[in-house]
Formats: C-alpha cells, sequence, structure tokens
C-alpha cells in the first residue's frame, strides 16, 4: 500500500481536495495519462512508455514512499513530484527535481506547491547523504517553457547548462562514411562487449559536465535496457581494445506525436586518446546509412551545447541542425548538521 507523504508545505487551498501520496507501479496508467495530457498542450515531442514509467521505481535510491508525491483527483493523477539522486558519485551530489501538472489544475498553485515540496525533501535528502560533498539542486526544462523558468529563476534557481536537441532528415541516403585509420575496425555491437563498453564509457565521459561513472546495475538499466537498439549499434576496435562506440536507441511511442518515425545516437563515445582521429564521424556516418537502411525517417541525438570536446562541431558535419533547446536551472544546496 502506499505511504500518505505529510509533506513539510501545505497543498494550495485549489488543490486542497486532491488526495497526495506516494506512488506505486499499479499508479502507472494513471501517471501516464497525466503526462500524456500535458504533451498536448505542451508539445515537448517525448512521451515515455510504461516500462520506462516503470524503471523509475527500480534503483534502490529511488525511494519513492519518501522521494515522491503524486496528486490524485479521484482516481485521476492530477500532478506528481519526485525527488532523485543517484549517491553512487565521487564529486558532487545532483539532486534532480522532476514533476508534472495537469492543464486543467495549473495557475491555481498546485506547481508552486509542488517546487516547495521538491526543495524541502531535497534539502532533506542532502542532509541524510551526509558527506562533505558539493551538492545542487537541478531542473532541466525547454527554452519554450518560460513560465516554468520564470518561476524557477524567482525561487533562486540559475541558468547552469545549456542542451540542443539535433536531428537529420534520413529521406536520402546518407553519404559513406569516412574511412578509419589502418588498423581500426568498425563492426556491430555484440552483447559480450558490454562489461567493456563500460569501461570504456566511464572513461570516455569522465570529464563531461555533471557525469557520474555508471555501475554494472546502472549500465544495463539506463545504456543497453528497455530503449536500446543493440542490432543499430556500432564499436571502433583498435586490436582487441574497444576505442570508440554508438548506441542507438528507439523511442516508437513518439512517432505518433511527431508524425515521422526516429532512431537515435543515444551514446557515441571516444577514448580520450583517440579524439580527433575521426573515429566519431566514422561511427555517425555509419550510424545514418544504418538508421535509413532500417527505413527510419529522421535521425535524432542530444548535446551538451559547451561540450569542449567539439561534438557539436562533428554533428553539423554530419548534417544534423537544432530541433530544440532546453536548459538546467541548478541551485546550491548547504549540509546542514543538526
Amino acid at each position: 500500500m502506499a505511504a500518505v507523504v505529510a509533506a513539510r508545505v501545505q497543498p494550495p487551498r485549489a488543490g486542497s481536495g486532491l488526495r497526495w501520496r506516494s506512488p506505486t507501479p499499479a499508479d502507472i496508467p494513471a501517471w501516464l495519462q497525466l503526462l500524456e495530457a500535458a504533451e498536448a498542450v505542451d508539445h515537448v515531442g517525448e512521451l515515455p512508455d510504461a516500462d520506462e514509467l516503470l524503471l523509475e521505481f527500480e534503483p534502490d535510491w529511488a525511494d519513492p514512499e519518501r522521494n515522491a508525491l503524486f496528486g490524485f483527483d479521484g482516481e485521476q493523477a492530477v500532478a506528481f513530484a519526485w525527488v532523485q539522486c543517484n549517491p553512487n558519485t565521487t564529486t558532487a551530489y545532483r539532486v534532480q527535481l522532476g514533476g508534472e501538472v495537469h492543464p486543467g489544475w495549473r495557475r491555481v498553485g498546485v506547481g508552486t506547491f509542488l517546487l516547495d515540496w521538491l526543495e524541502a525533501r531535497g534539502r532533506q535528502l542532502r542532509t541524510e547523504l551526509g558527506g562533505d560533498l558539493p551538492a545542487n539542486l537541478e531542473v532541466r526544462v525547454d527554452q519554450h517553457q518560460i513560465d516554468r523558468a520564470r518561476l524557477l529563476e524567482r525561487r533562486g534557481f540559475v541558468p547552469t547548462r545549456h542542451w540542443i536537441q539535433m536531428g537529420r532528415d534520413l529521406t536520402d541516403t546518407p553519404p559513406p562514411p569516412p574511412p578509419l585509420e589502418t588498423g581500426l575496425v568498425l563492426e556491430p555491437y555484440r552483447q559480450e562487449l558490454d562489461e567493456a563498453l563500460r569501461i570504456v564509457h566511464n572513461g570516455a565521459f569522465a570529464d563531461h559536465w555533471g557525469f557520474q561513472p555508471r555501475t554494472c546495475e546502472e549500465w544495463r538499466r539506463w545504456y543497453i535496457g528497455h530503449n536500446f537498439r543493440g542490432d543499430l549499434s556500432r564499436v571502433v576496435r583498435d586490436g582487441e581494445q574497444i576505442v570508440g562506440y554508438c548506441l542507438a536507441e528507439t523511442y516508437p511511442q513518439d512517432a505518433e506525436l511527431k508524425g515521422y518515425t526516429e532512431a537515435w545516437v543515444g551514446v557515441l563515445g571516444t577514448r580520450p586518446e583517440w579524439r580527433r582521429r575521426g573515429i566519431a564521424g566514422a561511427l555517425l556516418g555509419d550510424a545514418l546509412r544504418t538508421f535509413a537502411a532500417a527505413g527510419f525517417d529522421r535521425a535524432a541525438l542530444g548535446v551538451d551545447a559547451e561540450n569542449a570536446s567539439g561534438a557539436l562541431r562533428v554533428y553539423e558535419r554530419s548534417g544534423f541542425t537544432v530541433n530544440k533547446r532546453s536548459v538546467t536551472y541548478t541551485k546550491p544546496l548547504e549540509l546542514r548538521v543538526g
């Protein structure tokens, strides 16, 4: 049975008739309906399916009984908030805040109430984690969600990182990828490479903003899990050593929203010592031809706009253009003792 969450902040008068409690997997259908209603108004262009929502309950640290709060009008979910912080880090705690309000319940104080609750729970969580690592509250919003950005700024959040979602049409067959250096081999992904890929990934992204090394369980859940397409993924080897990789993902449920099919470059990585030698360009070029041959209308990817590795230039040279932008807002969390 789901626990009724006793938030320290009081719900808005307009939402006082709602029933507030923590969620369980049985609430996923109602949660999905809430997200569908929001997408119909917000036009973000992305919508999880039930299996993706189930993943939110899996990590030991997800702790929905304490870190999540859902508001119900009868059996209808009309609002939710979830605080997430992966404690497996040696650099900084990223206390990520997420939530949504049904369009019919907006502008009556429910969103402000949820942000109050998220911040309060985020501060509690930071205290519980202890240690002396720095910590920040984080919220990511699409650039067109101006009302959300203004609310965050009024509450002391500042824009810290900018993200770009890019796309490329595959109607015309993409050109062949540029050749690799002699001795390098580009080949299909194989399941037996997973652990080696995880280790390479942790090294390739160690210098990226906010990155946290992935455990075996996290790799399985987030990288080669529900949306992963091994048949569309590739690696580059130098002998037995993996020096680059491209892991593909697909989200079939988004095709109806967008009106076209799309394959994603989920992760494109190169060992730091092998960068600027054409490996990323070759993997990307191969991915475009592989996606096109599989019948997809477009290719897509996301990139950190301030990425210092030159990834944005690689994508632009391959014909990708900007689809939309988003911003991560942050607010420092001080450790409270006593």
